[in-house]
């Protein structure tokens, strides 16, 4: 039985694809984030990290390494709990709890070192807009930290993975081909989190929490990113300077 059955009651008729991808949703939206990151990066990232006329800095491609490590660890957790080896699933844990432990230090600091390249390259100042990852790692951070937290709750701790992942991806939508890139790639992660919710909604007939509370938390810590850099607040400006 998968760890997954306790908690789906869908509506749709049993061996049907609706059936079938309410189940294995987690495993359909981990394969499609990993679909986009592989992309993402094949097409700019790749051949960036390559220029030999301008190197990127170091931490960038460590905070590269990280994020894929982490998209594919996700992938494979998500399969594990799918196929119900919980063992196993456990046994990689602690070195998930590394790697997100590592990713939100990494991508700050990968954010502050792309803006000091940026004015070396000489391009305009735009140190206050490092607020926009910053803020998107601290995002990343407390989903992880409470996914941790409550790993010991299966409905809590894969839904805050998942918004934790759905954070972490936002790098990855602005680097897709033009064709593929949505009009607006801040929000795309909570368009993910909300195909999460209506999951729940098909398969349990309510929202779970996690996605209720958290998704709410999570639009007002972006629009509140957004207002700081778009009014220029003179304290963040000072402070971002400060840091670039």
């Amino acid at each position: 039985m998968s760890a997954f059955s306790g908690e789906v009651n869908s509506a749709a008729p049993r061996g049907t694809a609706a059936a079938r991808l309410v189940r294995h949703f987690y495993v359909a939206i981990a394969l499609f984030i990993a679909l986009i990151v592989a992309i993402a990066f094949a097409k700019r990232a790749i051949a960036d990290l390559s220029d030999p006329f301008s190197p990127r800095p170091w931490v960038l491609h460590f905070h590269i390494a990280l994020s894929a490590i982490w998209v594919l660890l996700f992938v494979v957790q998500t399969t594990l709990i799918d196929r119900n080896r919980l063992a196993w699933h456990r046994s990689l844990g602690s070195f998930g709890a590394v790697i997100g432990t590592l990713l939100p230090i990494a991508g700050i600091a990968t954010a502050i070192a792309a803006a000091r390249f940026h004015i070396a390259q000489g391009g305009p100042d735009r140190s206050a807009a490092i607020i926009l990852p910053i803020s998107d790692m601290l995002a990343f951070a407390v989903t992880f930290f409470l996914a941790v937290w409550w790993r010991g709750r299966p409905e809590y701790h894969r839904r805050l993975m998942l918004m934790a992942t759905c954070v972490l991806s936002l790098a990855a939508f602005p680097q897709l081909p033009d064709w593929l890139a949505p009009a607006n790639t801040k929000y795309v992660a909570d368009v993910l989190i909300v195909a999460g919710a209506a999951r729940d909604w098909v398969a349990m007939r309510r929202i779970h929490p996690v996605y209720r509370f958290g998704l709410s938390f999570l639009v007002l810590w972006q629009l509140t990113a957004r207002w700081i850099y778009i009014s220029a607040m003179p304290a963040w400006v000072a402070i971002a300077h400060q840091i670039v």
